[in-house]
């Protein structure tokens, strides 16, 4: 997991790649630095295969321009789970219209 909130600097995409190619069951990463789009993308911009996916988190406040960066997934905590599904769902349809109608598509309500 590559976080700011959790203390530490946040890692380079070099340094996330050279994790996943040198640690076992390690393919993934969980991007949620304060410029985590960017970062997705110079991570998914590597000539490797050692990264399968990211994932983004920050509640999907930023759901939408994640998928459309190239993120495989988001794990937000799961209080409006159902929400963010629909979403996902919509954007696999390639429906990001259908995504923008919806009143939560950008962030559950509380960060509205």
């Amino acid at each position: 997991m590559d976080s700011k909130s959790f203390g530490g600097a946040p890692l380079t995409a070099f340094q996330l790649v050279e994790l996943c190619q040198n640690i076992e069951n390690v393919s993934y990463v969980k991007e949620e630095t304060v410029f985590a789009g960017q970062l997705t993308t110079s991570l998914l911009e590597q000539d490797n295969h050692a990264v399968k996916g990211v994932m983004g988190g920050m509640g999907c406040k930023f759901l939408i321009a994640e998928y459309n960066r190239g993120m495989c997934g988001n794990m937000p905590a799961s209080h409006y789970g159902d929400i963010h599904s629909k979403i996902w769902n919509l954007l696999e349809q390639g429906d990001e219209k259908g995504c923008k109608r919806n009143p939560h598509s950008h962030g559950p309500p509380e960060q509205l």
